[in-house]
């Protein structure tokens, strides 16, 4: 039997965000997949890292985080808090920069637009982007604050099992 995927989604995403392109891909590869929504059924961090425990208890393979944006940080979270926890691999999609996030942004968008001379936001395909904005407010306040936290943290460190 091959391992299981856990897809961990990012702030404002749920199952949503992995249903187009992942699940089909590794479902076709025989991977048994399980989405981890940060606040679907959680009220808080402390919630959705229990949840995500129990989740992992059932599944009977080894198993591999893929993490997208602020679902980076939760499993850096989630992997001190739950050392028996420990995947087979993990796989960080479009890690969430902590350090000088707004100045990055906004030389990364100039310095796309000049080579591209495309805005880098959805590349000027506003309908595209208009179709995923009601799925994305529905996030709670409890996930949004976790960059906050973060940025007011000096010092980061990444528990990486090895």
């Amino acid at each position: 039997m091959k391992e299981t995927i856990i897809l961990v989604c990012g702030a404002f995403h749920y199952e949503w965000c992995w249903n187009e392109h992942f699940i089909p891909y590794f479902k076709e590869k025989g991977y048994n997949l399980h989405v981890h929504a940060l606040s679907k059924e959680a009220k808080n961090l402390k919630d959705s890292m229990k949840i995500l425990r129990e989740n992992i208890k059932k599944i009977d393979t080894e198993f591999i985080f893929i993490t997208h944006s602020m679902g980076n940080l939760f499993i850096n979270e989630f992997l001190k808090t739950y050392k028996d926890c420990v995947p087979k691999s993990m796989v960080f999609l479009m890690p969430f920069p902590i350090e000088n996030r707004i100045k990055n942004l906004f030389f990364t968008n100039k310095n796309y637009i000049k080579l591209t001379r495309e805005e880098f936001f959805f590349s000027g395909r506003v309908n595209n982007a208009k179709k995923y904005i009601d799925k994305m407010n529905k996030e709670p306040l409890s996930i949004r604050m976790l960059p906050v936290i973060y940025s007011s943290i000096k010092k980061i460190e990444f528990n990486v099992p090895i």
